[in-house]
């Protein structure tokens, strides 16, 4: 809906990157569409001349439509010799089949604009939307006060149908639907061409949107059907393979139990043969005896420890003995000692339970 920019919009070579960060999206859209054409044009400097004057006898074929009567322009004579095929036009139409007006709208987008026109038409207009097609062209935008000036362009649906079918007869297919002047102010950019398209294949978009969500929704169901079949799948041979590997199982089951037995009883076997072992109860009444005694005799049945030996006088071996960790809790069954140091103990030792 946007006229064609002047070169003159276009930057500088002398711009710099500041300039470039602080351009508006509507200038830097009209650069945009200069270098496309610019690039249009130096490609139509590649393609050979018959090509150049093909293209651009299409492109020149305009078609006046008053209502009653179409007329077309630039059209080459040859035509008329050939086999009648659809041509492509530039449809513009009187300005008594279209209406217009002036309407002073808050600053926004093109696209809010429109929202804003498709909810209120039958309010703006004597039509409503589904009795008429509509375009905005934008005359002025005020961005100190936050207001813009556009144009309501309406045409009625009766208007285009009759249209459509003078162009059906003729065979040709419209590229544009603009306004012929005199539209007071009007800057041509009012084209309803692309709103009858819309209106046109909103019936087969729609079926094509139904048919599109049944083969997704088929899509997604069959998707989460053949998931549930190959879990099934696979929960299956995990139970045949469990079943297929219980006497195993049960096999290594009974094999730790008889290694845990008999680790216990290996433990057991080598806790009592510390407790029972005649070097380390020697050791231990080595460490604990004092060093002014020394042993004769040693002898010793698991049960029950004698000692007998010298040693100062007045030293108490059996306190001395059953205070040590090995010893203690051991009973003295007797315990002498003589006037020149001799000494006896009899021990009674208890073996402490696992």
């Amino acid at each position: 809906m946007c006229s064609r920019p002047e070169l003159g919009a276009l930057p500088g070579s002398r711009v710099n990157i500041k300039e470039l960060l602080n351009t508006d999206l509507e200038t830097a859209g009209s650069w945009l569409r200069v270098g496309f054409h610019w690039w249009l044009d130096e490609l139509r400097q590649i393609v050979p001349q018959r090509w150049q004057q093909s293209v651009q006898r299409r492109r020149q074929l305009v078609a006046e439509f008053d209502g009653a009567r179409l007329r077309v322009h630039d059209e080459d004579p040859s035509d008329a010799a050939r086999t009648p095929t659809k041509r492509k036009a530039d449809i513009v139409l009187a300005p008594s089949q279209v209406l217009t007006r002036v309407l002073d709208l808050p600053l926004m987008r093109m696209a809010d604009v429109i929202k804003m026109i498709q909810f209120e038409l039958d309010r703006l207009t004597p039509f409503r939307e589904s009795h008429a097609f509509f375009d905005v062209e934008v005359l002025q935008r005020d961005e100190e006060s936050g207001t813009q000036t556009v144009r309501l362009g309406v045409l009625p649906k009766t208007n285009a149908e009759n249209l459509q079918r003078v162009l059906a007869d003729e065979l040709i297919q419209p590229l544009s639907m603009r306004v012929s002047g005199p539209v007071p102010g009007s800057l041509g950019r009012l084209n309803f061409q692309p709103a009858v398209r819309a209106a046109q294949g909103r019936g087969q978009a729609g079926r094509r949107a139904q048919i599109f969500w049944i083969v997704a929704v088929a899509l997604l169901l069959a998707n989460l059907a053949f998931m549930i079949m190959r879990d099934s799948k696979q929960l299956n041979d995990l139970r045949d393979i469990s079943a297929s590997q219980s006497s195993v199982v049960t096999l290594a089951r009974h094999l730790r139990a008889s290694v845990d037995k008999e680790a216990a009883a290996r433990e057991a076997l080598m806790d009592r043969r510390a407790a029972s072992s005649p070097l380390q109860m020697l050791n231990t009444v080595t460490v604990t005896l004092p060093h002014t005694a020394w042993i004769q005799r040693f002898s010793w049945d698991t049960k029950q420890l004698q000692l007998n030996g010298y040693g100062a006088k007045g030293q108490d071996i059996a306190a001395a003995l059953v205070k040590t960790s090995r010893l203690h809790g051991a009973k003295i069954v007797r315990a002498t000692s003589g006037s020149s140091g001799q000494f006896m103990v009899v021990l009674e030792v208890r073996r402490k339970s696992p």
